[in-house]
């Protein structure tokens, strides 16, 4: 190659402008969080503006914003019931510490009564530099939480459902049966049967059995018919039911496996569904249920101990307004504590650890303490400048891509403002084709002399978070996170590398064409400060570094970074100019005075003259073709013949001879037998290509008989058997035909060339 070179010109290109700047902490949590609603379970990542969820009252709340916040820091916080929750670094809680609760007044009329202070918005980091210092933190607990189910017809009556589930033998298919410790409770169980039903003691009276079909028909309806001890759950439509019927159900639970240990009320029980099933109730009635897990078993003759099934014992505290018996016995010892021992559920953060980075989200509730349910019923919490510079005189018509942030409207009320704004579907699709002929305009109004034209994309931010999701949605469908999704709808997926690299390469083709913007980007990101993550993996305390949020390049593509923030001066972090006086790497940020514009930094700091100025000059380097970029050109049915024959030989050429790929049929076949096999099936209908009509007027020279057109047409036309006007009208396959005749008739007519005479071996007879 000859080696081409030139002098540089020290003209500055058009500038591409990165503003980025801090935002209101959101409250953002993994999207495999569970949000409560009215209906059961709903995960982060599928909540959707217009949703109703649950909030800190217990009723429905609509979800007003939904946002995207892309890798995120999360923890897990552990509650001192056992209950768990994962949310981001900043996400927000209402909390009181032990001080700020149980603080009183200190002078005037109500001096040494509680003052009842509201609760403390707090981070979670905040949060987890209190509890490493050993300082209790406390989160309000939800109300009694309200279902669209409430009042719903259930089966059986819920109270007769929980001495069943507690006492009831439902094991074998016929009719159930009923062995209480209190002789009472015969009573109740047969007051609350179906109509129809009936208790029938057996002989040792100890046990009732019952008969009519209606109760049995409905255990086995709900999935309890053959269940045993440790087999048994709560079915569905009574988690969901109203507040009475969960605390009639709570209540047939504990007057049958329930008790005091001391102080507290507990629940027994060798199901871990039950326990899951008893938890959830008493989680969505207000209170807490910490669970433990006790081994059993006894000792043989012989002093072994014969194990037996684990037994899941619960601490159940309810709201004070609630109890949680009804047999007068157990009610009579649980408000025999009362009121020495009358303290509400409360939850203590009693544990925070980081689990990584993860995506996530977070959402905005209409609720009016901002509050909503999460897992475990636990309750949780710059474009300015731009406009501006849009009213500048020495720049030609600004055009406004919002993309995540619905500002655009907003800021044109800014005095003097004066964009388009570009109306687009949301897809990445038409944002790039937006983008692509504004490229088009500028390079126009260049071309002419006019003002440089100006592109603002609002945000960045927005723009990567729509490609993540991008690749989440294709991940969706592979095997196996298909398989993940039909055993757990909210299961977490893993997003193959293949597409992260589609969705970063998309995001690199947009770059380019703002990279090579003959005129003036301004890209807006949101930014904050993250906790710095060690070499463990771990968060660094007391420390914190700055990151934008969008992709992991921005910055650095960016020819001018500058960042905004609430509480410090807007700063110049880096600047692609030699006239900043910003050395990459070796120089602070240079701070920015208060009335700082985008036209003095574009115009006068960066010295950008329309007239001289150019766009980059990016030369890429260019990737060689990769065997599925050929097999995938090949299979193409508007493939020709010709292009096929450049495949075979790029085949070669790379080396690809012996790669194999699914052909169309889906089978695996050698890379290079595709090729030939598809371009050998196109002959016939691909027209010839330019090197099969070298090849042909060579054999027409060759021939030497054929020196009148007509005479070649009528040979054509013989050859191929249908009628032909020129040899232009040949296709792949006719025009092999004709040379592989043309050949053989040449053959026929050359007489063969004379052996030449060997020479006879030296001392040979004569």
């Amino acid at each position: 190659m000859t080696l081409k070179t030139r002098r540089p010109t020290g003209a500055v290109p058009w500038p591409l402008i990165l503003i980025e700047g801090s935002e209101k902490s959101g409250k953002a949590q993994p999207l495999h969080a569970r949000l409560m609603t009215e209906t059961g379970h709903i995960a982060m990542g599928d909540v959707a503006v217009g949703d109703e969820i649950l909030g800190s009252n217990g009723e429905p709340t609509t979800v007003q914003e939904v946002h995207e916040r892309g890798l995120q820091p999360i923890y897990r916080l552990t509650f001192s019931d056992g209950a768990t929750a994962e949310a981001c670094g900043e996400h927000l809680w209402a909390t009181w510490t032990s001080g700020e609760r149980h603080r009183k007044y200190m002078r005037g009329p109500k001096k040494g009564q509680p003052r009842n202070l509201p609760p403390r918005i707090r981070t979670t980091e905040e949060i987890r530099d209190l509890v490493l210092a050993g300082t209790p933190v406390f989160i309000p607990m939800t109300s009694p939480v309200s279902y669209d189910r409430a009042g719903s017809h259930l089966l059986l009556d819920p109270y007769l459902l929980g001495l069943l589930l507690g006492d009831g033998c439902l094991a074998k298919d016929s009719y159930p049966l009923f062995t209480p410790g209190d002789e009472s409770l015969f009573e109740e169980l047969e007051r609350l049967l179906p109509d129809g039903d009936a208790l029938t003691r057996l002989r040792d009276r100890c046990t009732g059995g019952i008969k009519g079909g209606h109760t049995t028909a409905a255990l086995r309806q709900l999935g309890l018919i053959k269940t045993k001890s440790a087999d048994k759950f709560v079915p569905g439509p009574y988690l969901f039911s109203s507040v009475e019927q969960r605390l009639a159900l709570l209540q047939g639970l504990m007057d049958t496996d329930g008790g005091m240990e001391g102080k507290l009320s507990t629940y027994c029980t060798v199901s871990p569904a039950l326990a899951e099933g008893v938890r959830h109730i008493v989680e969505s009635l207000g209170g807490t249920a910490k669970t433990r897990v006790k081994p059993s078993g006894y000792r043989l003759g012989d002093g072994t101990r014969k194990r037996c099934q684990d037994a899941y014992v619960l601490t159940v505290r309810l709201p004070q307004t609630m109890a949680p018996f009804r047999l007068d016995r157990k009610l009579r010892a649980w408000q025999a504590v009362r009121p020495a021992f009358n303290c509400p559920p409360r939850r203590a953060i009693r544990q925070i650890d980081f689990l990584g980075e993860q995506p996530a989200r977070c959402i905005t509730v209409a609720a009016e303490d901002n509050l909503y349910l999460t897992d475990h019923f636990v309750v949780t919490h710059n474009s300015w400048s731009a406009a501006q510079f849009s009213a500048s005189d020495r720049i030609g018509q600004m055009y406004w891509i919002d993309l995540g942030e619905g500002s655009a409207d907003e800021y044109g009320a800014i005095p003097g403002a004066d964009y388009l704004i570009v109306e687009h579907d949301g897809t990445f699709g038409q944002i790039y084709e937006a983008v692509a002929a504004i490229h088009a305009l500028a390079a126009e109004a260049h071309a002419k002399g006019a003002p440089p034209v100006a592109l603002t994309f609002d945000s960045m931010t927005a723009e990567w978070e729509l490609l993540k999701d991008w690749a989440t949605e294709r991940a969706k469908d592979s095997k196996t996170n298909k398989r993940k999704l039909a055993q757990d709808p909210n299961a977490e997926i893993t997003v193959a590398t293949n597409y992260w690299n589609d969705a970063n390469n998309r995001h690199r083709k947009l770059m380019r064409l703002m990279m090579t913007f003959p005129g003036i980007v301004i890209m807006i990101a949101r930014g904050k400060p993250v906790a710095s993550i060690g070499d463990d993996g771990k968060p660094v305390e007391g420390r914190k570094e700055y990151r934008v949020e969008g992709h992991k390049t921005l910055g650095f593509d960016a020819s001018c970074w500058v960042r905004l923030s609430r509480e410090d001066p807007p700063i110049v972090v880096g600047a692609r100019s030699v006239h900043t006086g910003i050395r990459p790497g070796r120089d602070d940020p240079i701070a920015l005075a208060e009335d700082w514009t985008l036209e003095w930094l574009i115009f006068d700091a960066l010295r950008c003259d329309p007239a001289a100025a150019h766009a980059r000059n990016l030369v890429d380097g260019k990737p060689e073709m990769m065997p599925e970029q050929i097999r995938a050109e090949a299979v193409h049915a508007d493939t020709p013949f010709g292009r096929c024959l450049e495949l075979y030989a790029e085949v070669e050429r790379l080396g690809y001879e012996s790669v194999t790929v699914p052909n169309e049929r889906g089978q695996e076949e050698l890379l290079l037998d595709l090729v030939k096999r598809l371009g050998t099936a196109r002959m016939a209908t691909s027209p010839a290509t330019p090197q099969q009509h070298g090849r042909l007027k060579a054999m027409w020279k060759s021939a030497g008989d054929f020196n009148d057109l007509d005479a070649k047409v009528r040979y054509l036309a013989e050859t191929v058997k249908r009628p032909i006007e020129s040899v232009a009208d040949l296709t792949a396959a006719e025009i092999e035909e004709v040379i592989t005749r043309l050949r053989r008739y040449v053959n026929q007519n050359t007489p063969p060339a004379a052996p030449s005479k060997q020479p006879e071996p030296a001392g040979a007879a004569s």
